[in-house]
């Protein structure tokens, strides 16, 4: 999530033209950072990204008004929001962002049955939180880490069920590693998706 320190005069990404953004580099907040600004048609050059890997420095530094703005993971971003930090733009509905399962292919032709039993276990997990998300709410505070100031408040967006992202989804992001210098000619949307996967646990 993008959010802008309390007390801060920034209501909307466009406000971020001329300001310093915390983030971490080369990671999956970056890349919410640069798809949010693209979809307000802000250049990256009109935003300075100051590099603060550790999220908890992130937070403070954000929290005590040291940088406008900053990029955070849920759910530091919603306790942030509940401290007062104003939120700019979210990742929620942006493609590329979500939760990737990743298995090697050796690994794909001797698990095969591991892997679609734990696709089911997943699906059926997404069922149960998206049915009831109260009922899990505890359950998050203990092992999701969940802050307990915010555990009355945080409003958990439902899952999405296991599926293969589309070949423009994988481009998108190829596209964007292109712009960070990263080595990506070897990388196909064929050698990324295996939807076998996703039939076995269907």
């Amino acid at each position: 999530m993008l959010l802008s320190s309390p007390g801060s005069s920034l209501k909307g990404v466009e406000d971020l033209r001329g300001q310093e953004i915390a983030l971490s580099s080369h990671t999956i907040a970056e890349y919410v950072t640069d798809s949010l600004l693209s979809l307000k048609r802000v250049k990256i050059e009109e935003v300075t990204k100051m590099e603060v890997k550790k999220i908890p420095l992130r937070v403070q530094m954000l929290m005590e008004g040291k940088v406008k703005a900053a990029t955070l993971p849920e759910p530091l971003a919603s306790l942030a929001v509940f401290q007062g930090a104003k939120k700019l733009g979210g990742d929620y509905g942006l493609k590329g962002t979500q939760v990737v399962f990743v298995f090697q292919e050796l690994f794909m032709r001797r698990e095969s049955e591991a892997m679609i039993r734990l696709g089911k276990a997943y699906a059926q997990a997404v069922r149960m939180i998206n049915q009831d998300p109260l009922q899990w709410r505890e359950l998050l505070v203990e092992k999701g880490r969940l802050p307990s100031p915010i555990k009355d408040v945080y409003t958990m967006n439902p899952f999405s069920d296991i599926q293969i992202p589309r070949p423009e989804e994988t481009q998108a992001v190829k596209i964007w590693m292109d712009g960070k210098g990263f080595e990506t000619s070897k990388i196909t949307h064929s050698s990324l998706v295996n939807d076998i996967w996703v039939k076995g646990v269907r």
